[in-house]
C-alpha cells in the first residue's frame, strides 16, 4: 500500500489533522509453547505510565481440549476466551477495551496439555 492510499488529511479552518491511524497503532504477536499446565504469560506491557487500548485480537491453538484466554492481568478485563473443544481460532475487529495504567496484557491456557502451541495476535494503541 503507498502512502497515498493509506493516508488521509482533513484540511479546516483550524490546521490539518492526520487520519492515519498505521502510523499510532501496533501489533504484537506472540508464539507460544506451554510447558506447564495451567499457565500463563506477559503478550504486551504498555510503556511506563501508558495504558493499552485494544483494537483487534486473534488466538489459534494446536489442540482440541481446553481454554485460552487473552485478558488484561490485573483487572481481568476479557478480550478474548477459546474454547479449544470447540474451534482452534478466534478473531475479534473492533474490540476496544482500555487497561489500567501499566497494566500488561497476558495469555492464560487450562486444560491444553504440556507441548501445545498457542499462536496470538494484539492490535493495540498506546494511551
Amino acid at each position: 500500500m503507498t502512502e497515498f492510499q493509506r493516508k488521509v488529511v482533513i484540511v479546516g479552518q483550524d490546521g490539518e489533522i492526520d487520519t492515519d491511524i498505521l502510523s499510532t497503532e501496533k501489533t504484537e504477536t506472540k508464539e507460544v509453547i506451554t510447558d506447564t499446565d495451567p499457565g500463563s504469560v506477559d503478550f504486551v506491557k504498555p510503556s511506563p505510565g501508558k495504558r493499552i487500548s485494544t483494537r483487534s485480537v486473534a488466538v489459534t491453538v494446536k489442540s482440541n481440549s481446553g481454554e485460552v484466554t487473552i485478558k488484561f492481568k490485573n483487572s481481568g478485563k476479557l478480550l478474548c476466551k477459546l474454547y479449544a473443544t470447540r474451534s482452534d481460532r478466534f478473531v475479534h475487529f473492533g474490540i476496544n477495551q482500555t487497561g489500567d495504567v501499566d497494566e500488561p496484557v497476558i495469555i492464560e491456557w487450562d486444560g491444553v496439555g504440556t507441548g501445545t502451541k498457542i499462536f496470538a495476535l494484539l492490535t493495540y494503541k498506546e494511551v
